[in-house]
């Protein structure tokens, strides 16, 4: 019986020398802000965020916006762990929350919210984290606002290669009490590049002299070199040929082609060499 008794003392302690304790969940910090009237009542709001780890890895966070006992409620993919008051359009009486998140793959995005005095709610989004004005608008990297009513932004353009383009986000009145304000991007013909791409030719290239097909061509032959400038993301890149004379090229004619595996750069569609992919 002694014998036995000490074997299973001994199992006793292999099992908790093996087991690993369970992933503590991170703390994150309670954000509070008490400065600042969101809504244009006169009165100062509290304002407080707190955030809980959904996962082992800390990535996946329930965030909880409250204002006065009003609350709005996200699941943000790494958090930026900041909380920012923005004054978007000085003109009226309101004022914004802003929450950044770095995203799974570096996919940063700021997330905009009001209050109406009884609700939080969302504004909208935009890719990048809150910077100053004057930083550069890039890869994603950051929105800005001069307090004139517009978000200075960019976004992940869906055609032709991993590229960015710039864009303004409008803070807009609307008609729904519960959200009486929304973010709404500028619509423009061309959103010019974060940062235009040089490229070559593979083939030669019809170019028109504006975003018509009626318009005046000229081509771009096989082998010479055009940058990349902007695109409405739908039908038209802007571009600028070795002369540094500017024209528009059909999204269509520039996604027709394949993979050319005998071209000297890799980065190619089987029209343009040069072109950036990435996840």
């Amino acid at each position: 019986m002694k014998h036995r008794r000490i074997f299973m003392a001994l199992l006793a302690a292999c099992v908790l020398v093996g087991a690993s304790a369970p992933a503590q969940a991170k703390s994150w910090p309670k954000l509070t802000n008490s400065q600042y009237d969101l809504n244009g009542d006169g009165k100062k709001d509290k304002i407080t965020v707190t955030m809980q780890s959904l996962d082992e890895y800390d990535s996946v966070v329930k965030t909880t916006i409250d204002v006065n006992g009003a609350k709005a409620t996200l699941t943000l993919d790494s958090p930026e762990g900041k909380l920012r008051i923005l004054d978007i359009n000085t003109k009226d009486k309101v004022k914004e929350i802003a929450i950044g998140e770095y995203g799974p793959s570096s996919d940063l995005e700021t997330y905009f919210y009001g209050y109406t005095g009884k609700a939080v709610y969302r504004i909208g989004s935009t890719v990048g984290l809150v910077g100053k004005s004057s930083d550069q608008i890039g890869y994603g990297g950051v929105c800005a606002t001069k307090g004139d009513g517009l978000v200075r932004a960019s976004f992940r353009a869906e055609h032709l290669q991993t590229w960015w383009l710039q864009a303004d986000y409008k803070l807009t009145k609307t008609s729904d009490a519960k959200k009486p304000y929304k973010l709404a991007i500028v619509k423009k013909s061309i959103y010019p590049a974060t940062m235009t791409s040089k490229v070559k030719a593979l083939v030669n290239i019809k170019v028109y002299a504006s975003m018509s097909t009626k318009a005046s061509t000229r081509t771009i032959k096989k082998g010479e070199s055009l940058q990349l400038l902007g695109s409405d993301d739908v039908k038209w890149v802007q571009i600028k040929d070795k002369n540094g004379k500017i024209g528009y090229v059909l999204l269509s004619f520039l996604e027709s082609g394949e993979y050319d595996d005998n071209a000297a750069d890799p980065n190619n569609n089987g029209i343009l060499s040069g072109l950036l992919f990435a996840d």
